[in-house]
């Protein structure tokens, strides 16, 4: 039947129904009235036959114009979120569920229909809507409704009957109420009774010329609802909605059917996409929505409750029960007391030197003595700029036993991104040596070497002084990229340091005498979990000297045995996977924690199969929740394919997926993820209105203090409680786990005078190989260099945040609501390489052996021309893609090429020299 169970009559009874006040009409009439000659009668029925095929057309197009303004800017798609991926092609196989809507739900929405001036199937497909705006996230919901019209050319009495199609469409707004909501569905009804006409398959062939053979066109979801009258009208017309919907490409069919006890449900769905417990958790929701419906249909769509009330307790409490002991103390307090327990163990490890367990305290104690006397205490900050080295812990463990927190500094980024981190934290104090003092100016304020000026700080008691630092004090102020073109620095407390320590030593297994090699720089929030670990149960820390594409890493693991654990990004792992030869992989380490980007479960599989009994954990977490606040331990079971889960949340810590009004979504839809507990920062430093935002008080703790971070990024829960990751919510990006916010390149670059307009993506043209990709609008008169340009952001942001190619464009292409158009920026080519040599400078390959290595190099970066002398990493190589062209090489020519050999020289006439001397 129709929408609001109207019946609606045959196009030609309407065609002429519409004209009949025409005066051609009115003429014709007449005179077959009145005319008694046979011939003549029928000679003019065929003239009115043909006048009303013509006003029939007319109204047909009418019609068609008008379905067209109504659909005009629709989505092609309603992305619901679906249990399996949407195969290619639909098999068309289905199955259905059944559930009831009882009596006593249908006595309030009566009363609602009649407040509203509206039918149950406004006020019931209304609800639906909103349970499909709220599943999706769309603010353009587009549903099918079943309507019943009549083969052309038949009489009014013929009970032959076809079902069409009428699509109805709602908008929905931030403040949009059910109300306003039902008020556009009823519009929506009475156009579609008033337009039936147009055969909905013709319909389509007007609007999506080219099918999509994944779904349906134009509408991917139905509603229909039968009462009693309906049923017995389709009785008489021997009509019958039983097929499935989904053997008729729907996706899912909503049908109800009025019963004596009230409506009978029932979903009708495409078993390609979804499981049967996801369609019973649908028909839950619907009759939640419908529920408060009743109770108040005055509230907002963004306060209509979905979750049944079990659904709700599993979802933001049983899944959330973390609850756990922890020491309620400072880290190095804990470092002192493994201390009095082994002063004579062996605490660092660095090439040829060691530290005890004594002598590491000793000299930090030193230091914070040092320190205290020049005012350094708890909430001061202070700065550290050192590689690695043992200093570095002296350092770190010397400013906590002072009370104060670090500012890890990394040395080799550009002086004009410390000059702004020293300035915004307020440092006042810098830890350094001789080698990088120079990097910093008199606004540093007072500059301690700890190689020169250790003398004087060696004077100092190195007794532990007594700690004035409380859990609630600063442990560290992290800078992590800015979408508005500067660093924002991340608060830390030790609270919720300790709490992450003390879960991660449990949960990994980190052990006395176990160690931990450290490779990664201390700005890196990664460090953590290998650098303090070790020495709050006895362990050691190995650390790893400075190294171009991570060979002090691929050495350390080995030459070592039965590390507790490796913290590395999926990007390390790839470098391993090219380096490390199966019969090594065993042994390596006991653990690898994996974090910093998404981790597919392909590169997983070396480890999988050749070192079986080593733990292969993937950590989630921001730097704004203490390093990691959600892991997945990989079972033997898993899949071999896709992205691996990032799991369940860790001691103390709540995670909540909501929607954009806040609400927690249901098991398997998409939400945003938001974090609560004892790891959540005390907020950006110098960032108030950011704070607002990604900070907000937790509706669901019952504490009044209690805060969630606002991560930005998309998860959903599976039915098991295991999270999944599902990308941004905006431009925030991970570049070999280094998190980068595009705006904050896109501020950079747009400084440059010589650039008009510009973007800033990430590109992976080739899996595995993420690149920054720069589009310029060049200023009139200006016409700068892709060379230029990358030096200019290298002068400015740490080199990895540098675009390694750019395209030159006579605009930037923008969506209909004036922002950056991002799909449709271009891929870029050769000659907007950044570390390409102009004309004056190229040198061609000349030799067999450069052609050769010109050749695969080409090939797998994609290039088209390539100077002998043109610089690898310059074209945005790194120690993976180094390692592709390594083993290249080695396959062509025979000979074996150390990785080491191709970092000192990464040209194609260095290799050359390499391969044939």
């Amino acid at each position: 039947m129709p929408p609001g169970g109207t019946c609606i009559r045959s196009r030609t009874f309407r065609a002429a129904k519409a004209n009949q006040k025409t005066p051609a009409f009115r003429a014709y009439s007449y005179s077959s009235l009145h005319l008694k000659n046979a011939g003549a009668y029928n000679s003019t029925k065929k003239v009115m036959d043909s006048l009303a095929m013509n006003t029939q057309e007319d109204v047909l197009l009418e019609q068609i114009s008008y379905w067209k303004e109504q659909l005009a800017g629709a989505p092609t798609n309603l992305e619901m979120p679906t249990d399996r991926p949407r195969p290619s092609v639909q098999s068309l196989r289905g199955a259905a569920e059944t559930f009831e809507l009882p009596q006593d739900l249908l006595k309030p929405l009566e009363t609602v229909c009649h407040q509203e001036q509206s039918t149950f199937f406004m006020i019931l497909a209304a609800g639906f809507m909103a349970m499909l705006h709220r599943y999706t996230g769309q603010d353009d919901i587009l549903v099918g409704t079943p309507v019943r019209a009549r083969i052309q050319g038949e009489s009014e009495n013929s009970v032959n009957r076809f079902a069409n199609t009428a699509v109805l469409r709602s908008k929905f707004s931030e403040h949009l109420t059910y109300r306003g909501l039902l008020q556009q569905v009823r519009e929506r009804t009475q156009a579609a009774n008033a337009h039936p006409d147009v055969p909905f398959d013709q319909l389509v062939a007007e609007l999506t010329p080219e099918r999509d053979p994944s779904h349906a066109p134009v509408v991917q979801v139905l509603f229909a609802l039968h009462t009693a009258a309906d049923a017995s009208q389709a009785s008489k017309c021997n009509s019958s909605d039983s097929q499935n919907a989904a053997s008729l490409g729907y996706d899912l069919a909503l049908i109800l059917s009025e019963t004596k006890n009230g409506f009978a449900g029932k979903i009708e769905y495409s078993t390609d996409i979804f499981q049967a417990k996801t369609i019973q958790r649908m028909c839950g929701h619907y009759t939640t929505i419908l529920t408060s419906i009743a109770l108040n249909p005055h509230q907002s769509i963004s306060e209509l409750p979905m979750l049944t009330e079990r659904e709700r307790v599993q979802i933001l409490y049983d899944w959330n029960a973390t609850q756990a002991e922890f020491p309620q103390t400072c880290v190095h307090q804990i470092f002192e007391q493994q201390v009095a327990l082994r002063p004579d163990s062996i605490a660092v490890l660095f090439e040829e030197r060691q530290m005890t367990y004594r002598e590491l305290n000793q000299r930090a104690n030193q230091v914070a003595n040092f320190l205290r006397k020049r005012g350094v205490g708890p909430e001061v900050l202070v700065g550290v700029c050192l590689e690695r080295c043992p200093e570095v812990l002296v350092a770190l463990l010397g400013i906590w036993k002072a009370g104060a927190a670090y500012v890890p500094l990394d040395p080799a980024y550009p002086v004009d991104r410390l000059s702004f981190m020293v300035s915004d934290s307020g440092t006042k104090v810098l830890l350094t040596d001789s080698k990088h003092k120079q990097l910093f100016g008199s606004s540093a304020g007072e500059i301690i070497c700890l190689d020169s000026g250790w003398s004087v700080i060696a004077q100092e008691n190195n007794g532990n002084p007594a700690p004035t630092a409380t859990p609630s004090n600063l442990a560290y102020v992290m800078y992590t990229s800015g979408s508005t073109g500067t660093p924002k620095g991340v608060m830390i407390l030790q609270s919720g340091l300790v709490n992450y320590l003390t879960w991660a030593i449990k949960t990994y297994g980190v052990k006395e005498g176990g160690s931990i090699p450290v490779h990664t720089s201390t700005s890196f929030d990664l460090t953590v979990t290998g650098l303090y670990p070790p020495l709050l149960v006895g362990g050691r820390v190995d650390i790893l000297p400075e190294d171009v594409g991570g060979q002090s890493l691929v050495k350390a693991l080995k030459q070592g045995r039965n590390r507790s654990l490796v913290k590395i990004t999926p990007a390390h792992l790839e470098l391993l996977n090219q380096q490390i030869r199966p019969e090594e992989s065993a042994g390596c380490t006991n653990v690898f924690v994996i974090g910093g980007e998404n981790l597919v479960a392909e590169s997983l599989a070396l480890w999988r199969k050749s070192a079986p009994a080593t733990r292969l954990i993937n950590e989630y977490g921001p730097t704004e929740t203490v390093v990691g606040c959600c892991t997945y331990e990989v079972a033997p079971g898993d899949p071999a394919t896709g992205s691996v889960p990032i799991g369940r949340p860790v001691a103390n810590t709540q995670l909540y997926i909501l929607d954009r009004y806040r609400n927690p979504v249901p098991v398997g839809v998409v939400g945003e993820l938001y974090i609560g507990g004892a790891g959540v920062a005390g907020g950006y430093m110098n960032r108030p209105e950011l704070n607002q935002e990604r900070f907000i008080p937790d509706p669901f703790s019952g504490q009044i203090d209690s805060r969630l971070y606002k991560t930005g990024d998309l998860a959903r829960y599976r039915q098991d409680g295991i999270l999944e990751y599902f990308g941004r919510v905006d431009n925030q990006v991970k570049v070999r786990g280094y998190r980068i916010e595009l705006g904050e390149i896109e501020a950079t670059l747009a400084s440059e005078p010589s650039v008009k307009s510009c973007a800033v993506l990430v590109r992976e043209d080739e899996p595995g190989n993420k690149q920054l990709v720069g589009y310029v609008v060049s200023r009139e008169g200006k016409s700068p260099t892709a060379q230029d340009l990358q030096q200019f952001i290298k002068s400015k942001l740490p080199e990895y945040m540098a675009p390694s190619q750019f395209v030159f464009l006579p605009s930037i292409p923008l969506t209909t609501n004036g922002k950056v158009d991002r799909k449709a920026l271009p891929a870029p080519t050769y000659g907007h390489v950044a570390g390409a040599t102009d004309d004056k400078g190229f040198a061609a390959p000349h030799t067999e052996t450069e052609k050769a290595i010109a050749e695969i190099w080409s090939k797998l970066m994609k290039l088209e021309r390539i100077g002998i002398h043109d610089d690898f990493f310059d074209f945005g190589g790194h120690s993976l893609m180094a390692m592709k062209m390594v083993s290249q090489i080695e396959e062509r020519f025979g000979v074996s090429l150390p990785l080491a050999d191709f970092l000192e020289e990464p040209t194609i006439a260095g290799l050359a020299k390499k391969v044939q001397p």
